[in-house]
């Protein structure tokens, strides 16, 4: 990870908050003007200086639970990871209880909006801050959050340099959970539906939730689901041949069959009871599936 020299603040709290920034594949430099203009308005601390920072894990540190702590090569490989997108609409309040708790919590953009409305505590906040409010990334900063900005103009979205920040946090093995929303973004929402399937993360449990939906990457295995009767289910193939699908629980069962990419023959399926089974050989399979009435 390349990185310059970055913004420090100390304050009431005794915390130490680093500003990050590293060089994406993109066009464009990284611009502090608008970042330092946040953490300047930040209340509750007592002087900001510029301050050099080691190349170390993430950041200079490794984050846990907001503490920063050195060094990457004891992360072990069961760390839980959550990735909060920004978007128009905001998480299902019901959601709350059903995450359970995280190592990290990383939020993309203005996804601080939404991780706050959660209850959220924030140990990372990546973007170009674009869409997030001042307010809102001086009470991430206030309560621990480091910032990461990227330029605006890059060849990433801000959801997968979040991803990709948290592999690097969880390290393989890591699951990594993501909450997104389609937000009238038909484009966002088909490109994110495929990044969570990037071979890129292939060595993590990598899952989302989407409004009202839950989805999961599956890669030649077999995984049992808690539903509840009459919930849709749709299985999509992502990988560019044929992949066998066998299922149990579900009202149209599929009997070791080939699905293809381009077929619809996984789409609309329902649960017959409180929990359904999939196996998928040769590929990956998005397995989507209603979590919210």
């Amino acid at each position: 990870m390349l990185t310059k020299p970055g913004l420090r603040l100390m304050g009431g709290r005794d915390r130490t908050v680093h500003f990050c920034v590293r060089r994406p594949r993109c066009r464009g430099t990284p611009s502090r003007s608008h970042t330092e203009k946040l953490l300047q308005d930040t209340e509750g601390y007592e002087r900001l200086q510029l301050g050099p920072r080691g190349r170390a894990g993430m950041c200079g540190a490794q984050l846990t639970n907001g503490r920063q702590t050195a060094g990457m090569s004891d992360v072990p490989h069961h760390r839980r990871v959550l990735v909060v997108a920004g978007g128009d609409e905001r998480p299902l309040s019901a959601l709350s209880s059903r995450l359970g708790s995280f190592d990290v919590v990383i939020a993309a953009d203005s996804g601080v909006h939404h991780a706050q409305s959660l209850g959220l505590h924030i140990d990372l906040v990546v973007g170009d801050f674009d869409s997030v409010s001042e307010d809102a990334v001086a009470r991430a900063v206030a309560d621990g959050a480091v910032l990461d900005p990227f330029p605006a103009a890059k060849d990433q979205t801000d959801l997968e340099l979040a991803i990709d920040r948290a592999f690097e946090e969880g390290g393989h093995g890591a699951e990594i959970v993501v909450v997104a929303s389609v937000s009238g973004r038909l484009d966002h929402a088909l490109a994110n539906l495929l990044l969570l399937a990037s071979p890129s993360y292939a060595t993590c449990r990598v899952s989302a939730y989407v409004d009202r939906w839950s989805v999961s990457v599956l890669r030649d295995e077999t995984r049992t689901f808690l539903t509840a009767p009459d919930r849709t289910v749709t299985l999509l193939v992502v990988h560019p041949e044929g992949v066998r699908v066998e299922t149990r629980g579900l009202a149209y069962p599929l009997r070791d069959e080939v699905v293809y990419r381009s077929s619809t023959r996984g789409v609309s399926n329902v649960t017959v009871g409180d929990e359904f089974e999939v196996r998928v050989a040769g590929g990956v399979l998005l397995v989507l599936r209603e979590w919210a009435d």
